[in-house]
């Protein structure tokens, strides 16, 4: 939520190489908020896991990635 907020983490929260951000739920997120996310972790070296249940109810923005 911070970055979707465009506030940033304390330096000893910062993303590093080898780093893994799991979204639960990613199926309510919304694709622009799961882009940032990426972009973020794809700059400091770490990975993006997306878990959920494709049939749960959808994202109130465009969405849609656990139904790819």
């Amino acid at each position: 939520e911070r970055l979707h907020q465009g506030k940033r983490v304390a330096p000893e929260y910062q993303l590093s190489a080898g780093d893994v951000i799991v979204i639960d739920e990613a199926g309510m997120a919304g694709s622009k908020r799961i882009a940032a996310v990426v972009a973020e972790a794809q700059e400091a070296g770490a990975l993006v896991r997306l878990i959920g249940d494709p049939f749960q109810l959808a994202a109130v923005e465009s969405g849609g990635a656990l139904r790819l």
